[in-house]
């Protein structure tokens, strides 16, 4: 036994003790050097053969495990010589005039092929992106976390009515006086519209996003301030804020904070009433789920204090270091006992502004239709992939004699499955090129639905696609090619 080869080795072995692991012999074709492999797998072998009559056939099986791997080692692999990025680079370059061939033979499969995975890839960019848009509201705010809307869970008679977001403007004061844990709270009223005008430049317009609220608001929902004081901005009546592009608007380029602005709530111009700039701030991100250009200081802040009639404002709070919505539970319910007299089933819940936009307690989140475009876009992803597969797999019997030749004059089956992964590689890698093109062509007339939101980082993780990709259709197509004798392969297509 010991002077035959190793291949001989094998066989002997296997009819006279079946070999339990003969990946372990794989594993030492990967790294062994040729000269060494024979002499290497007759000891294993030897090994094995005493080590089955010592300690039966299971114990054998690990020991020759433990004895394959134990050849792994440096001054094992340095006896190799390197000379095979020589030959890959001769196996690319082969390759490539391969698939230019190929190209040129089938321009109507290369071409249908290509367009499939493109399309596909494009939608599913375009879905990605808007997955991602939906899913980053009030990133831009460092303390998101500790953020929260108060909702009502309201009930008549005792009976479940509805959840709102509104509340009364009095329960930004009970809740100072009540409840500790609170670091600030604010009020922000319902949107109206007025007609704005800047007398001395002569500019007016009607603006529909004019919302009162208090100071606080400003660090809550973290407005960026341009110009101007944000500590004693809207503290004063009288007083406004406004965004970038409202005050380039009214004012230019100029400084706008010390100017005026005369709004009127109705079309009469005679009830206008003068507010003093206070302040500039960035236009509000579009992954924002509060958005206004024009803020004023409440008319009657004494009024919203008192105001426990009707609920005309939305509340937000901002929690403690540590301290947790749980804990301002007993807070909540005795302020409910004082002033709720008609509903003894309301109570008020806390919701993070991270989860407004999904999973809003007032019904309104979107969190089916992302899912639903999760959804869509995975279908899609897996159809171009399955429609590439066909296509591959279609010209099955005409692969069939290229490859019985090329395995007549000695190519191995891992070149073949090389080739079909470096085909695989290329119509991946130029589909998704296009499918970038064609996304940043065609995302400016798609992003006006998401208010311009413009690419980001969701395209860099697509490229791991292309690689997993490559993998799976060459796990699928190359077997079947690469697998058979060329006899039978040359003989399938002689028929």
């Amino acid at each position: 036994m010991e002077d035959g080869t190793a291949a001989e080795n094998l066989r002997f072995m296997k009819r006279k003790f079946p070999l339990p692991s003969t990946w372990s012999f794989r594993f030492l074709r990967v790294f062994c050097p040729d000269h060494l492999l024979e002499e290497i797998e007759g000891d294993i072998i030897q090994k094995y053969n005493h080590d089955v009559k010592k300690y039966g056939e299971g114990k054998a099986g690990r020991r020759l495990i433990w004895n394959a791997i134990r050849f792994f080692r440096l001054s094992i692999i340095a006896r190799n010589k390197f000379d095979f990025l020589a030959n890959q680079n001769l196996m690319v370059r082969a390759n490539s005039k391969i698939i230019g061939r190929q190209i040129a033979r089938n321009t109507s499969f290369s071409m249908i092929s290509a367009l499939g995975l493109t399309v596909g890839i494009t939608v599913c960019l375009v879905i990605a992106q808007f997955v991602k848009f939906e899913r980053s509201f009030e990133d831009f705010n460092e303390n998101a976390d500790r953020t929260y809307r108060v909702n009502l869970y309201n009930t008549h008679n005792g009976v479940f009515d509805k959840i709102s977001a509104g509340t009364v403007s009095g329960l930004s004061q009970s809740i100072k006086e009540h409840l500790p844990g609170v670091d600030l709270i604010g009020r922000i009223g319902g949107k109206t519209s007025g007609i704005v005008s800047n007398v001395e430049q002569n500019i007016e317009d009607k603006e529909s996003e004019i919302f009162f609220a208090d100071n606080a608001i400003i660090s809550l929902l973290a407005l960026e301030f341009l110009n101007g004081d944000e500590r004693h901005a809207l503290k004063t009546p009288q007083s406004i804020i406004l965004s970038e592009s409202a005050a380039r608007k009214y004012f230019g380029q100029g400084n706008a904070v010390g100017n005026v602005l005369a709004i009127g709530f109705s079309s009469n111009s005679v009830d206008k009433k003068v507010y003093e700039v206070q302040g500039v701030f960035r236009d509000i991100p579009s992954n924002s789920h509060q958005r206004f250009n024009f803020v004023l200081c409440p008319e009657n802040e004494k009024g919203w204090n008192e105001n426990w009639a009707w609920s005309n404002v939305v509340t937000y709070i901002r929690l403690g270091e540590n301290v947790k919505p749980i804990d301002l539970e007993a807070g909540l319910k005795s302020i409910v006992k004082q002033h709720h007299v008609d509903g003894a089933g309301d109570r008020y819940l806390l919701e993070p502004i991270t989860k407004i936009r999904l999973h809003a307690l007032d019904g309104n989140g979107r969190a089916s239709t992302t899912n639903l475009a999760i959804l869509l876009g995975s279908v899609i992803l897996v159809l171009a992939w399955f429609n590439y597969i066909n296509l591959s797999t279609a010209r099955f019997f005409e692969r069939m004699k290229e490859v019985g030749i090329r395995k007549l004059i000695g190519a191995n089956r891992v070149q073949l499955i090389f080739q079909f992964l470096m085909e695989s590689f290329f119509f991946n890698t130029i589909s998704f090129i296009v499918a970038v093109l064609l996304f940043f062509v065609a995302w400016p007339f798609y992003a006006n639905f998401l208010d311009k939101v413009y690419p980001s980082r969701c395209i860099v993780v697509l490229p791991n696609y292309v690689l997993c990709w490559d993998l799976l259709s060459c796990h699928h197509c190359a077997p079947g090619f690469t697998h058979r004798s060329f006899c039978r392969l040359l003989s399938r297509c002689n028929r």
